[in-house]
Parts: C-alpha cells; sequence; structure tokens
C-alpha cells in the first residue's frame, strides 16, 4: 500500500484534477466544434503521466518531459484518429489526412489567406489540454 502514496498527497492530485477537468469539460460544453469528447481522455491521460513523470524523481527533469512529449503525441494522434471517420481508411490515412490539413493551413497562413480548419483545432485543443494536464501536476508534484 506504500507504493501508492504520493508525498504531496492523493487529495492535491485530485484537487489538481478538477482543476484541469474543470476546464476541459467547460471547453467541451462550449460545443465549438464536433470531436471535442476527446479532450477528456487525453487530459485524463496527461494527468496520469505527469503524475507517473513527476513521482519518478530519479528521471531526470528533461528526459521526463521528452518521455511525455512522445506519449502526448501517441495519445493525441491516436484519439483524432479514432475521431475523424473510418471513411478515411485506417489510422496512417486519417494522419496522412490529417498532415494534409496542417500543410495546407500553413500554407493558407504564409500566404495571408483566411485559414479556419475545424480538425485542426480539435487537434490544437487536444494538443492544449494534453499540456495543460501535464504541467499542471508536474507543476505541482516535481516542482513544488
Amino acid at each position: 500500500m506504500h507504493r501508492l502514496a504520493i508525498r504531496e498527497g492523493w487529495s492535491t492530485f485530485f484537487l489538481a484534477a478538477t482543476l484541469v477537468l474543470t476546464a476541459t469539460l467547460s471547453i467541451q460544453r462550449a460545443n465549438w466544434a464536433d470531436g471535442l469528447s476527446i479532450l477528456v481522455p487525453v487530459a485524463l491521460a496527461g494527468l496520469a503521466t505527469g503524475l507517473v513523470l513527476a513521482s519518478a524523481r530519479r528521471i531526470p527533469s528533461a528526459l521526463a518531459h521528452l518521455l511525455a512529449l512522445a506519449v502526448g503525441s501517441v495519445v493525441v494522434l491516436y484519439q483524432m484518429t479514432t475521431f475523424l471517420d473510418d471513411a478515411l481508411g485506417g489510422w496512417g490515412d486519417k494522419l496522412a489526412f490529417l498532415w494534409l490539413r496542417w500543410n495546407g493551413w500553413i500554407g493558407a497562413v504564409v500566404e495571408g489567406r483566411r485559414a479556419d480548419d475545424l480538425y485542426l483545432f480539435v487537434l490544437l485543443m487536444a494538443v492544449l489540454v494534453w499540456t495543460l494536464s501535464y504541467i499542471t501536476v508536474w507543476v505541482v508534484f516535481r516542482s513544488g
């Protein structure tokens, strides 16, 4: 049972999780775009990853952040592929679809044209929620 103990206490973690999930659910309930339902699983994964990496004090901070970046990328891209229509094909086809949309969006921005894409909006919101979740737990538990 000692392994499940956290130095700062579980109540601290649940308060941090409540903070993150309140913001996440507010974004989701605003219903700005279809697909925002992926934000809660992304937030939960970010909270869990932050807790595990912050608790592993033997891992250097830079390495922990690189691991979090890798885990976050996998989680966000996996959630995006579950959101995208299966008519696009498998996960590789869905990732290619997102990549093409990203390139089109960047091209429009560089040329000064209007650039809006709801798929990329959902993707970037998921990245923001992951980052918020991970950093919240990291700052509370590792940085103090």
